[in-house]
């Protein structure tokens, strides 16, 4: 592959399957960006208060906000396919989220690699005692203007990701299989 979709996204209450924001951010193969945007998502479910003082997106943030699908079909399904997906702890929380949101409307997401900047961190820099986003993004300089928005997110990620294959040479992505890996 020749392109990396880094992105990051926001849920609306602690179930962790809707999506409320996702921040995209697409490159070529050498790091220059192709694509930035974010977006407000309806998730047609309820907000939960500690989310909302998370990432400060609250239901008047989405009221005509498209709906995942929408996006997806609208705008997303170019940015994505064909590209390796690159975000911070991205099995376990970010691509499990996408995988979950897009299965409610009967969508499959593309198959793909993804590679993982945890895991990035956790192999190359043990001596940080967290490798969370933000302590990552502090170690190697990198701007996180808002952590929980999810734009920011992602350009902290991609700014981890590009710091990180030029110190340590790039990682071998591993397959995105959302059946059975991501349930």
């Amino acid at each position: 592959m020749n392109a990396f979709t880094f992105f990051d996204v926001e849920t609306p209450n602690r179930s962790n399957g809707q999506i409320c924001q996702i921040g995209v951010i697409r490159t070529d193969g050498s790091g220059r960006e192709e694509y930035k945007r974010g977006f407000h998502v309806d998730p047609q479910t309820y907000f939960d208060a500690f989310n909302v003082r998370l990432h400060g997106v609250s239901p008047r943030h989405v009221e005509g906000a498209p709906t995942l699908a929408e996006l997806w079909e609208s705008e997303l399904w170019d940015v994505f396919a064909e590209a390796t997906l690159v975000a911070h702890n991205a099995k376990a929380v970010d691509l499990r989220i996408l995988a979950k949101d897009l299965a409610r409307y009967g969508i499959e997401p593309p198959a793909t690699d993804y590679i993982c900047t945890l895991a990035m961190a956790r192999a190359n820099l043990s001596f940080l005692p967290s490798k969370g986003l933000a302590a990552v993004a502090s170690h190697y300089d990198v701007a996180l203007a808002r952590h929980h928005d999810a734009l920011s997110d992602a350009e902290a990620c991609a700014g981890i990701f590009w710091a990180m294959v030029d110190q340590f040479g790039m990682p071998a992505p591993k397959p995105f299989a959302c059946a059975g890996t991501l349930r």
